[in-house]
């Protein structure tokens, strides 16, 4: 449960940073966000 909850916190604050950064809506960001991390997610599994 504390997984869960922690990455759904850190999507949602990559996606307030974005939506900030580029002035974007909120659905907009939180899409871009969630790419991000899963892109973060697979380069980290290949370092690996």
């Amino acid at each position: 449960m504390v997984t869960i909850a922690l990455m759904t916190w850190h999507w949602a604050v990559t996606g307030h940073i974005i939506r900030n950064a580029l002035g974007q809506t909120w659905t907009f960001s939180l899409g871009l966000a969630f790419l991000f991390i899963m892109g973060s997610y697979q380069v980290m599994a290949l370092l690996t």
